[in-house]
C-alpha cells in the first residue's frame, strides 16, 4: 500500500512539473543548445526525461561565482534569495547528461524561472547560466595582464572550448582570487523555446519563434 500511494505521488508530482515548466519555460541558454550539440543530445528528448527532484540545489542551482562589484553583489543577493525559496521548488529541477564521476566532468540542464540554464564542469573549469549572464570558474590563476585586458575581449580566445570556440561570447567582468582560481562572467543571452510536450499542442508559435535561433541568422 505505502509503495502504491508513494508511486502516485511520484506521479502526481511529475505531472505537476510537466504543467508547471510547460508553462514557465519560454527561452532556453544558446550555451545549453550549444552543450547539447557537442555531446550529441537531442536537447527536446533531454528535456522530455526531466522530472522534479530537488537535488540540483546542490550544484546547478548554486549562487554564480563570487566576484566583488556593487552589480555582482547584487547577482549573488538574487542567487541567494532563489535558494531560500523565491520561486517554486518545483522549478529547481533539471536532468544529468553526465555525472560527477565521469572524467570530462559533469553536465547538466535545469530548468530556471524562464528559462532553460546550464551547468557543467570540466577538468579545468566549471560554467553555468543564469538569466543571460554566464559564469566560468577557471581552476587557475590567469596572469594579472591577462585580466586587466579581459573586458569586452572574446571569450575563446582566453578559454578554449568546443562550446565556447566561435561563439561570440565577449567577458563583461573577470577576477583572480585569492586562492588561485580566475572568475570570468559574459552574457548568453537565451533565446525563444517551449517545452516539447507544449509546443506539439501550442496553436501559436511565440515570437520570434520556437526554435532556438543562432548567432549571426
Amino acid at each position: 500500500m505505502f509503495d502504491d500511494l508513494k508511486r502516485e505521488v511520484s506521479e502526481r508530482l511529475a505531472a505537476m512539473f510537466r504543467e508547471c515548466s510547460g508553462e514557465m519555460i519560454r527561452l532556453v541558454s544558446l550555451l545549453v543548445v550549444d552543450a547539447c550539440a557537442a555531446e550529441g543530445v537531442d536537447l527536446d528528448a533531454l528535456a522530455d526525461t526531466m522530472r522534479p527532484d530537488d537535488v540540483w540545489r546542490r550544484w546547478l542551482g548554486g549562487p554564480p561565482p563570487p566576484l566583488t562589484s556593487p552589480s555582482i553583489d547584487r547577482l549573488g543577493r538574487e542567487a541567494r534569495r532563489y535558494e531560500a525559496g523565491t520561486l517554486p521548488r518545483l522549478l529547481r529541477c533539471g536532468v544529468v547528461v553526465r555525472e560527477h564521476d565521469d572524467p570530462r566532468g559533469a553536465l547538466g540542464v535545469r530548468a530556471g524561472a524562464h528559462c532553460l540554464e546550464l551547468g557543467m564542469t570540466m577538468p579545468a573549469a566549471a560554467l553555468r547560466t543564469r538569466n543571460g549572464e554566464a559564469f566560468l570558474c577557471l581552476r587557475c590563476r590567469l596572469p594579472d595582464t591577462v585580466i586587466s585586458a579581459a573586458y569586452d575581449r572574446p571569450l575563446d580566445e582566453i578559454v578554449d572550448h568546443p562550446v565556447l570556440r566561435g561563439s561570440g561570447y565577449r567577458v563583461t567582468r573577470a577576477k583572480a582570487t585569492h586562492w588561485g582560481r580566475t572568475h570570468l562572467a559574459f552574457r548568453a543571452e537565451p533565446v525563444a523555446w517551449l517545452m516539447p510536450w507544449v509546443r506539439d499542442h501550442a496553436p501559436i508559435s511565440p515570437e520570434p519563434g520556437t526554435s532556438p535561433a543562432r548567432r549571426g541568422g
